[in-house]
């Protein structure tokens, strides 16, 4: 009978996952046919906002960001970024697009560049920047780049000691580079 309760709890968080991953597609679908329709990036993304799945605090914990951490990114950024405001504002996106369990940027680059209204090779070069001081990390799958914030400076883990293991575990410190260099 036990087994039984376990297998149900499994269905049932297995049927959460495919109705929050289906609403997440259909407001990506949203979006894009807005702006077939003529709305404006930032329009239709908050319009396909309304329509995404939130995280649930006590299921999917939204993600923790180290306050000192997110200090030191910023100024870096404002110090050395080649474009300092396109590079904060997009920092500041990849919050509202990142996994609330992985950390995974769930957007693509050109989804991003949408929202900001930024060719999609700017966001490449930005990500590039942010990924060179391990402020997000990045892994290969096949051809495709998969980006995810470094749990050194953003988790969704709670718990000191969790964060702790999952930290020297996963991702890399942050570097700071004064000058390009390190």
């Amino acid at each position: 009978m036990k087994q039984l309760g376990l297998s149900l709890v499994g269905a049932i968080k297995n049927f959460e996952q495919a109705r929050r991953t289906k609403q997440q597609a259909d407001a990506e679908t949203l979006e894009r046919l807005a702006k077939r329709a003529g709305m404006t990036p930032q329009d239709a993304a908050r319009l396909a906002m309304n329509l995404a799945p939130l995280p649930k605090p006590e299921t999917e914990p939204f993600i923790m960001l180290q306050p000192a951490q997110n200090a030191a990114v910023v100024r870096w950024i404002a110090k050395h970024s080649k474009r300092p405001m396109n590079a904060s504002q997009l920092w500041a996106e990849l919050f509202t697009a990142a996994h609330p369990s992985t950390g995974d940027i769930l957007l693509t680059r050109a989804e991003l560049a949408a929202r900001l209204g930024l060719e999609p090779r700017t966001i490449s070069e930005l990500m590039t920047e942010l990924a060179g001081i391990n402020a997000i990390t990045r892994r290969k799958e096949g051809r495709r780049v998969i980006y995810a914030m470094n749990p050194n400076v953003a988790t969704h883990i709670a718990g000191p000691e969790a964060r702790k293991a999952a930290r020297d575990a996963a991702g890399p410190l942050l570097t700071l580079m004064e000058g390009g260099k390190t």
